[in-house]
């Protein structure tokens, strides 16, 4: 065997391992927990003084729920994570908080149509609208901010997208025990919040901006 075939056997084998220890890395790490399909949990950094719950892809999070407990919901409220000062539990019964960070137009169309195609009709909508609506642009390479796919084709580029994604510090903080996983019930169909009422009004009386105006669509 020549150096020059030598040379490119050992380049694929390095290569290949590699790419899997790459793909094994970013599946145990997963702080998005889109490839552990996990609605459950959260991980939580643990390293600082006082510990702080990690963000997860709650575009992909929150629908894969919906979609699993569609009998506990027919009604929702599409918005961003401004929303999450809001005390959803005033609207009535069956509310499902479908909020997200940086929440576009574009996601709550694509994930209303996620929802028809699995036989999902919700009752009533209302959508919280934002002035980055307007303005902002999309952020489509964020791994929080990849929405839930429309068909397969998609759910397998979605899969490849956290499989092969660069490394984050958070991703090391998870592998070195910095991180770890902790039960989060209700924080997917709630919005997470867990502000008292008098913390939640504090909050919108410094920023005005979080009193989102809605639009109310029954259909």
């Amino acid at each position: 065997m020549n150096n020059a075939k030598y040379f490119s056997l050992t380049m694929i084998a390095a290569s290949l391992l590699g790419t899997v220890i790459l793909m094994a890395f970013n599946y145990h790490t997963d702080q998005s927990l889109v490839l552990h399909q996990d609605t459950q949990n959260r991980y939580w950094n643990i390293q600082a003084k006082k510990p702080w719950r990690m963000p997860a892809n709650y575009r992909y999070l929150k629908t894969l729920y919906l979609l699993e407990h569609r009998d506990d919901f027919d009604k929702l409220l599409m918005a961003s994570s401004r929303a999450g000062s809001m005390d959803i539990s005033i609207l009535g019964k069956r509310w499902f908080k479908y909020n997200f960070s940086i929440a576009m137009l574009q996601d709550h169309e694509q994930h209303l149509q996620v929802l028809l195609q699995h036989g999902v009709k919700p009752k009533h909508i209302i959508i919280g609208m934002d002035r980055f609506n307007f303005y902002s642009p999309y952020p489509l390479d964020h791994v929080l901010y990849q929405p839930y796919p429309l068909d397969w084709q998609e759910h397998a580029k979605l899969i490849g997208f956290y499989l092969f994604k660069r490394p984050s510090e958070l991703d090391i903080d998870i592998l070195m025990g910095r991180a770890i996983l902790k039960p989060d019930h209700g924080a997917i169909h709630d919005g997470g919040s867990r502000w008292s009422e008098s913390d939640r009004q504090q909050r919108l009386a410094k920023q005005p901006q979080w009193q989102t105006p809605l639009l109310h669509h029954s259909p």
